[in-house]
């Protein structure tokens, strides 16, 4: 559900969207030196997320992936 967190925070006036991918995909490749991912280049892995603003998630048990079972965020619309 980070992505999700996040694109609350850029609805609420938080983050630029360019934040969001700055912190959430560059800055990730960079610090674990990922090679050839992170970034929208020529002969990079493209690893893309569509997003549709206008779509609203609630997290749900059902859509709770995580080993433990539960989240603090149950219960909560976020945008999708």
């Amino acid at each position: 559900h980070a992505v999700l967190l996040m694109l609350h925070y850029v609805a609420e006036g938080r983050l630029t969207v360019e934040q969001m991918v700055q912190k959430m995909s560059h800055a990730v490749a960079d610090c674990f030196q990922i090679k050839e991912r992170g970034y929208i280049r020529e002969g990079y892995f493209a690893d893309l997320v569509l997003i549709d603003q206008q779509q609203k998630t609630t997290i749900t048990k059902q859509n709770i992936l995580y080993k433990c079972g539960w989240s603090p965020l149950e219960g909560i619309s976020l945008p999708a």
